[in-house]
């Protein structure tokens, strides 16, 4: 025959079991004791919620809710940091990324979305395989990439954040290229100017390869000259092209143009 005081039992020991559960799945087992002495005292589920709230383990373990809340953004669970931290383990596996990588509070409390985060995850595993020159250069201009990680968290650091981080590693890759390619160092400005032109990587390959096999051609531009060339920019392209007529005619009528002008039209 069921009675009340079994019922009562029943309930509590349910009520027990998924206080017990709720714990475990945030992590916070250590608070079990703390929980049970509020069971025992008659305590109800959402007194125990709300109270859970303000144990010091659960604000550390939860960090982001208390961070947001303190900078006016909109609210968020733990349901919802344990579910983004999933999503960012699974970024991890797939990037293969070290666990732990990826501090998905952090991402929270500076408002970043799963979006944000895998577009971070991914410009950091290009930049990891992008040439030893390009990395090189990220150091000595800005001094980022020396560490896994340490890329990433300046994109996901909202003082730099992802489009600053994509426009210092494009502007390594151009000054990168202009090495690679036996035209010289860049200094960072210059590299930046051009990056902000619009020249990517591909671009600086053929620039100054192309600048690099003109020398004869280029010997009067000058330093702005030669960068507006990098660019693509028609002023500068046209006075090029000027000189490949002009090495072309003195060709031609016998002269003699010391070098070469291979790869623009003109025979060696």
């Amino acid at each position: 025959m069921t009675t009340v005081d079994s019922l009562d039992s029943a309930v509590s020991d349910a009520l027990s079991a998924a206080i017990e559960s709720l714990l475990t799945t945030y992590g916070l087992e250590e608070l079990s004791g703390w929980a049970t002495g509020l069971l025992s005292s008659g305590a109800t589920s959402n007194r125990i919620e709300i109270e859970l709230e303000q144990q010091p383990a659960f604000q550390r373990r939860f960090r982001a809710i208390f961070t947001r809340r303190d900078a006016n953004l909109p609210p968020i669970s733990a349901g919802d940091i344990l579910q983004f931290e999933r999503q960012t383990a699974e970024l991890e596996s797939f990037y293969g990324l070290p666990e732990g990588t990826i501090d998905a509070q952090e991402a929270m409390i500076n408002d970043q979305g799963y979006n944000e985060l895998q577009a971070a995850v991914a410009t950091e595993v290009a930049f990891r395989q992008s040439d030893p020159e390009t990395q090189r250069i990220a150091a000595e201009f800005y001094g980022i990439g020396g560490t896994q990680g340490e890329l990433l968290g300046a994109i996901l650091n909202e003082q730099v954040g992802l489009p600053a981080v994509q426009q210092r590693i494009q502007a390594s890759q151009v000054a990168a290229q202009a090495q690679v390619q036996g035209f010289g160092e860049l200094t960072r400005l210059e590299a930046e100017d051009l990056a902000q032109r619009g020249v990517d990587v591909d671009v600086a390959r053929q620039s100054f390869n192309l600048l690099s096999r003109s020398e004869q051609l280029t010997r009067d531009f000058n330093r702005s000259e030669l960068l507006s060339l990098a660019a693509g920019e028609t002023p500068s392209m046209d006075r090029l092209e000027e000189a490949r007529q002009e090495a072309q005619a003195v060709f031609a009528g016998g002269g003699q143009f010391a070098g070469g002008v291979a790869g623009l039209g003109v025979a060696e």
